[in-house]
């Protein structure tokens, strides 16, 4: 599905509005997962706009959420504010909340921290972008790929310490698909 909202074109995958439908049935903590991301993707809209950017186009993936803008073609030190803004409110409001409603802290915290992990099509990987002027992209994947490998072999090692939780391997195995496509 697309439509135009204010110039700013927005697709939503079928698969992303399925996932959405299927999960908010069964997890309690979905409207509170879907806030945060809110937060995150409007802290980075609204500096955006405080610097002048302009969003062109929203994609809503199964896997992710995508904000297509100029914002590489700000000054460096803007730019780089635009894409830090989303995981430092993340983690702002993790502090603020942390002693209100653990689970609100929690899943902001991960957000916020998981944004700046050396992760493909992640807040970190663009602002290294903006950093190595969008040069060096094969020294990144492989910076990707280990990270990505090292989640890996630890969710190895925790499937066999717990006997039971693969949440680490699966996204061990979902990064270095990512990385490899």
């Amino acid at each position: 599905m697309s439509f135009t909202l204010k110039g700013v074109r927005v697709n939503i995958s079928f698969w992303f509005l399925f996932f959405i439908s299927i999960v908010s049935f069964y997890s309690h903590n979905f409207y509170l997962t879907l806030l945060s991301l809110v937060l995150h993707e409007i802290s980075h809209t609204l500096m955006l706009y405080i610097f002048k950017g302009k969003i062109t186009e929203i994609d809503l993936k199964l896997t992710e959420i995508n904000i297509k803008s100029n914002v590489m073609s700000l000054p460096r030190h803007k730019a780089l504010l635009v894409l830090f803004i989303g995981p430092f409110s993340n983690i702002i409001a993790a502090l603020l909340f942390k002693d209100v409603n653990t689970d609100i802290a929690l899943i902001n915290l991960i957000l916020g921290v998981f944004q700046l992990l050396p992760v493909e099509s992640s807040d970190s990987d663009n602002m290294l972008q903006v950093i190595f002027n969008g040069k060096g992209r094969k020294i990144l994947r492989i910076v990707y790929f280990i990270f990505a490998f090292i989640i890996f072999m630890l969710g190895i090692e925790v499937l066999v310490l717990s006997r039971y939780n693969y949440s680490l391997l699966s996204l061990g195995i979902f990064l270095i698909v990512k990385t490899l496509l």
